[in-house]
């Protein structure tokens, strides 16, 4: 099976875009595996998938791997990444377009600066939603690993995170405590790991462990949530900037039951085919 592919990149996270609507794409857990290889494939954090629309009121359909090969509900890079392939490809005409997902309905729009504006639907903190194994909102909640206690704060964005403060988020050995947090057994689902350091009301620094996929360069998702909580929290302004590795990112939420807006960068990197 022969594919055209688009590789794009968000802050740092990188992706391999596929267009799933005027081409066949059979999708499976080793070919995504395949495309995601950084020695024997393509090489991305994780694969985009644009396919028609489920419903009359959305304009596409979007699908998120990992590279391990799981679907994932949400990813806000990628999201970001999908509008601009739609736009550059001359798949719409609109302005802006409604995209759905596994379990969330996003609205996108490439602006005259190039950036891309990402709504999504509201955050929610409820244990049941993250999903969580716990009675009640308690926050914050903790998690002890190797002799430390760990607090986190749950979200969902349309995927789970735990959202953890630190005054250093340098000295945190990620791959060690995000491979403990996303496999606890609190979390049924596994969960997205975010280890934030509020540096002052404007700005926090971020390092995401994310599922399915380790550390990466960005996470829009992470940055949604984390700023979600420290909003939440009063830590920070309603307007924030987020500052990953790979770039930054600046969230607007204003609280409640509002939606969350994500603004940032989504560039193409190069077009080619592959044989899966």
């Amino acid at each position: 099976m022969r594919i055209n592919f688009t590789k794009m990149n968000g802050v740092g996270n990188d992706f391999v875009v596929i267009d799933a609507i005027n081409q066949r794409f059979d999708i499976t857990k080793n070919a995504i595996k395949y495309l995601a290889h950084r020695n024997r494939g393509i090489g991305c954090d994780q694969v985009l998938l644009i396919e028609p629309p489920k419903r009359f009121d959305i304009d596409f359909h979007y699908r998120i791997f990992n590279r391990d090969g799981s679907e994932v509900e949400q990813c806000g890079n990628g999201a970001r990444c999908i509008a601009k392939f739609i736009h550059n490809n001359g798949l719409s005409g609109k302005k802006k377009i409604k995209i759905s997902t596994l379990n969330n309905t996003l609205e996108l729009e490439v602006l005259d600066s190039g950036d891309v504006l990402v709504m999504f639907e509201p955050p929610t903190f409820e244990p049941s939603k993250i999903p969580l194994n716990a009675d009640k909102e308690e926050g914050p909640f903790h998690v002890k690993f190797m002799n430390q206690k760990f607090q986190f704060i749950p979200v969902n964005v349309g995927n789970p995170h735990a959202v953890i403060f630190d005054k250093d988020i340098r000295k945190i050995n990620l791959k060690k405590v995000g491979s403990f947090f996303q496999k606890h057994d609190q979390f049924p689902k596994q969960v997205n790991v975010n280890f934030a350091q509020v540096i002052n009301k404007d700005l926090i620094k971020l390092r995401v462990f994310e599922r399915g996929s380790g550390i990466t360069e960005s996470c829009g998702s992470g940055a949604c949530a984390t700023a979600a909580a420290a909003i939440r929290g009063g830590l920070v302004n309603p307007s924030v900037k987020i500052l990953q590795r790979g770039g930054q990112l600046l969230i607007n939420w204003n609280g409640s039951n509002t939606p969350i807006k994500m603004t940032g960068e989504a560039k193409t990197i190069y077009h080619g085919h592959i044989s899966v």
